[in-house]
């Protein structure tokens, strides 16, 4: 019987803690932890590149909406 009270009492406390960590690691789905996006970018970056691959001419189509990153083109440009 005081086994049973003793594994009743650790799940307890196990319970408990899991239910801590889940509170305190929650977050809005729109946030992102500041660790998250070099992570990515890490896992990214560690992928293989195929051997016959080469970069598109053009975007397939245009952005939803204005990038001042991405140059918009209308013709694929001319490759070397």
């Amino acid at each position: 019987m005081k086994r049973i009270i003793v594994a009743l009492a650790v799940f307890g406390v196990l319970l408990v803690a899991v239910i801590v960590v889940a509170v305190l690691n929650f977050r809005d789905e729109d946030s992102v932890a500041p660790v998250e996006p070099g992570a990515a970018a890490r896992w990214l970056a560690a992928q293989p590149v195929p051997a016959q691959s080469k970069p598109a001419s053009a975007l397939p189509q245009a952005l939803p909406i204005p990038c001042g990153v991405v140059v918009q083109v209308s013709k694929p440009v001319a490759s070397k």
